[in-house]
């Protein structure tokens, strides 16, 4: 076996780190809060690694409740609304919910549905810490 044969069935270690994509305006912003952080006489420089780890463990379940809603469309916040509505009036298309959107009766549906929040809450998500 020569020697780039052999290099090639070693297996490989895993790495410690990983990329991620994140956008320049939180890039920014992670700057200013290392640079917030690192303003000490004495110690080591702080991570971006440790700023995010001690980041993540704050997030609680309001947090990823925050999360779900921001990424519904509305078409998400229709079907939520027309499966609300199917529990109490029974199945329909979403053709039918379209029509039933028109209605007067839907307003009143709607005033009711915009006191208990329109967004995603009916599967509680749990936030596991890992330490």
């Amino acid at each position: 076996m020569t020697k780039s044969n052999e290099a090639k069935a070693q297996p490989k270690k895993q790495q410690k780190c990983a990329s991620i994509r994140i956008s320049r305006e939180t890039q920014k912003k992670l700057d200013c809060i290392l640079v917030l952080v690192n303003k000490k006489t004495i110690g080591r420089k702080i991570r971006p690694d440790q700023l995010l780890s001690l980041a993540i463990e704050l997030v609680v379940e309001e947090h990823v409740k925050i999360l779900q809603e921001q990424s519904m469309t509305n078409e998400d916040r229709m079907e939520v609304l027309r499966r609300r509505y199917s529990e109490l009036h029974g199945p329909m298309s979403k053709d039918a919910f379209l029509g039933v959107m028109l209605s007067p009766e839907f307003q009143t549906f709607l005033s009711e549905q915009s006191r208990t929040n329109i967004g995603i809450t009916s599967h509680p998500v749990s936030v596991a810490h890992a330490g």
